[in-house]
């Protein structure tokens, strides 16, 4: 994995950072995240994300890379964005995405981020609830939706509907409902 981001062989370096890290507030939420995402069994995006995102937090103590981004991976950046459209029903990772781009995860990741200002899993994310809310509004069900969106379950829907806008499901369809002449 390290030769992966650029780096040197962990067993090569004499002291892997400047300084102790203990007081990095990002760093420790970044821990924190990666450590829920996997004992919380989240999804395989979501645990693959977490963790390349508290490697890159760790990183940027031993290497700094140039952040521009080229016509080909902007082109490439939508074909990802397209295929998590089309797959959006699916538990993608990032090892997947990856592969159907020709880019390694830890490109992809940042790359993916400066195209579309988000990570590859918060975009899934942010689509099937946008998906979801348009089926609730159709009057499906709460549980089918959540199927049909790629949420392991309705329950799993239901926290991040009401971590996005602050309401269940049922009580969004109920809302719509009463909105329509």
């Amino acid at each position: 994995m390290m030769q992966r981001r650029g780096l040197p062989d962990v067993s090569a370096l004499e002291a892997a950072f400047k300084n102790t890290l203990t007081d990095d507030p990002t760093l420790i939420f970044a821990i924190q995240q990666a450590f829920f995402a996997i004992h919380h069994h989240e999804g395989r995006l979501a645990r693959d994300q977490s963790l390349d995102h508290l490697l890159s937090l760790l990183a940027r103590h031993v290497v700094t890379r140039p952040t521009s981004i080229s016509n080909d991976s902007l082109r490439q950046m939508h074909q990802l964005k397209d295929h998590l459209h089309d797959n959006m029903h699916l538990d993608i990772g990032l090892d997947e995405l990856a592969r159907h781009s020709g880019i390694d995860r830890f490109r992809l990741s940042r790359q993916f981020k400066r195209a579309f200002g988000q990570s590859p899993h918060a975009y899934l994310v942010r689509l099937r609830l946008r998906t979801a809310r348009t089926l609730l509004a159709m009057g499906n069900e709460p549980a089918k939706v959540a199927s049909l969106v790629g949420f392991s379950d309705q329950s799993y829907m239901d926290r991040w509907f009401q971590r996005a806008y602050r309401l269940s499901p049922a009580a969004y369809q109920r809302q719509k409902h009463r909105q329509e002449p």
